[in-house]
């Protein structure tokens, strides 16, 4: 046989081997098929059996998805097999039924549908449950992702009452007096209230000058009462839960989007957004309707806390010549108290007067509501309209 035919004859024996490999004819030039359009074939991944579909113009294939029951089962049955076909589960990344499609790219996955995956930054994509109380994350949604509110409100606190204890203002006054200067030294101290008297304080012992310090004696202060506000809780007009994807497939659609639930189950009829911690404009795309959300509520409401203003008591001091026993004109008039002075003495003799006035009640202070109700830890929020 010529050596032309024996290459035709080594051609044709090949053919067969072709066919089982690609499942059909082989194709023709003009139309460069390598495959049956729309025909599903077995092929293999990483030692994994799978599928594939051959292309609508049959020039090539779609990716070899692996096929894999469910974790821990080892049946059919179990794997969906149902009449010796496997049942398509919708959303899971894997050609269940074995066509060729997978998720939303199977005409079993009414319920299914491509949408854009969350850009660079962004996270998602979520559904949102929002109300008084929101509904758990189940269903095609079922991983909490955040919880959080708009709106913040809480009522002003209700301040308790302040009031005081003690005060009054002094029974008399102290005059110390001795003959060292600047009131050092040895001294006495004499207690007074009167408005006219002569006081022989031991320490002068005779002397005709000496120095003279005025003070106040100890006394009780005021004592404020303890401020204890009532505040209702805070709370936020509308409480919103999160909920995302337990995982997340391409699954027969493009690279740059998700295969996800067209009815969200108990999410049903809510839109699909995409999140980001912090404030954020929305990016550019499908996800524009921008809400801006907080994770947690920063309560600073309170009360001022109570005080107590001095006792409205005046103190005068007053200093006369021995000679003016009837207090007429002093020679000397002090308003405050740790004043020291030169007097003059008459055989250590002093005549002073001392003048307490007011009623020495403490004056309580504070109570006053303060502080609000605000929104912390912000989440940008972008839902497809």
């Amino acid at each position: 046989m010529a050596p032309s035919v024996l290459r035709v004859a080594a051609a044709l024996s090949l053919l067969p081997l072709w066919f089982a490999c690609t499942g059909g004819a082989a194709p023709s030039k003009a139309k460069q098929q390598v495959c049956s359009p729309d025909t599903g074939y077995t092929c293999t991944r990483f030692n994994c059996t799978g599928y594939q579909r051959c292309l609508d113009d049959g020039s090539g294939y779609t990716p070899c998805v692996c096929n894999e029951p469910r974790a821990g089962s080892n049946s059919d049955e179990d794997a969906g097999v149902s009449g010796g076909r496997p049942a398509e589960r919708c959303g899971n990344g894997i050609d269940d039924d074995r066509d060729g499609r997978l998720d939303c790219d199977d005409a079993d996955c009414a319920n299914m549908r491509c949408s854009p995956m969350a850009p660079k930054d962004w996270q998602g994509p979520i559904v949102l449950h929002s109300g008084a109380a929101p509904a758990d994350c189940s269903g095609s949604f079922p991983e909490e992702a955040f919880q959080g509110g708009s709106e913040p409100s809480g009522a002003a606190p209700s301040c308790s009452a302040c009031s005081c204890s003690g005060g009054g203002c002094a029974e008399f006054v102290d005059f110390v007096t001795g003959t060292s200067a600047m009131c050092g030294g040895d001294t006495c101290t004499t207690s007074f209230n009167g408005s006219c008297g002569e006081i022989t304080p031991a320490c002068l012992q005779g002397s005709s000058s000496a120095y003279l310090e005025t003070r106040l004696p100890k006394r009780s202060g005021c004592t404020a009462s303890e401020q204890k506000p009532t505040l209702e809780p805070a709370a936020w007009k509308t409480s919103v839960r999160a909920c995302g994807l337990a995982a997340v497939y391409n699954g027969g659609c493009p690279a740059d989007q998700l295969c996800t639930q067209a009815q969200q189950d108990a999410a049903a009829g809510l839109p699909l957004c995409i999140w980001r911690e912090g404030e954020h404009d929305c990016p550019s795309g499908k996800y524009s309707e921008h809400q801006l959300l907080h994770r947690e509520l920063d309560d600073t409401r309170g009360c001022s806390e109570c005080s107590c203003k001095t006792p409205g008591c005046e103190y005068r001091w007053r200093v006369y010549n021995a000679d003016d026993t009837g207090c007429t004109t002093p020679s000397l008039e002090l308003k405050s108290e740790g004043q020291c002075v030169a007097v003059n003495a008459s055989a250590g003799k002093l005549r002073v007067a001392a003048a307490i006035s007011g009623d020495g009640s403490c004056v309580a202070e504070g109570g006053q509501s303060r502080g609000d109700v605000r929104g912390a830890k912000p989440v940008t929020v972008c839902c497809a309209p």
